[in-house]
C-alpha cells in the first residue's frame, strides 16, 4: 500500500476558509474524474496548511493517473540582456 500526501500552506489564518473550500471542491472534482478516494484535512497548529491525501495498492496505477492528468503550460526562457 503506498500513500500520496500533497500540502499547501495558507499565508494567513483569515484566509482558512476560502481555502478549505477551494480544497473540497478540487477533492471533489478529482474524486468524481478520477475515480480516487482522496480526503483532504486541515492543520491549523503552527502553519496553517491544507493536506491532499489518498492510497494506492500500486505505483502502476500512479502511473496511469499521472498520465491522465493536465500537464501546465510552460512558460518560454526569457532571456535578459547585460550592457
Amino acid at each position: 500500500m503506498f500513500r500520496f500526501e500533497r500540502r499547501a500552506a495558507v499565508k494567513h489564518v483569515a484566509d482558512m476558509p476560502a481555502a478549505v473550500q477551494f480544497a473540497a471542491e478540487v477533492t471533489s472534482y478529482l474524486n468524481k474524474r478520477h475515480s480516487l478516494n482522496m480526503k483532504v484535512g486541515v492543520e491549523l497548529f503552527g502553519t496553517g496548511s491544507i493536506h491532499w491525501y489518498y492510497d494506492l495498492d500500486s505505483l502502476d496505477k500512479s502511473v496511469q493517473l499521472n498520465a491522465t492528468l493536465p500537464r501546465p503550460p510552460r512558460r518560454p526562457l526569457r532571456f535578459a540582456r547585460f550592457p
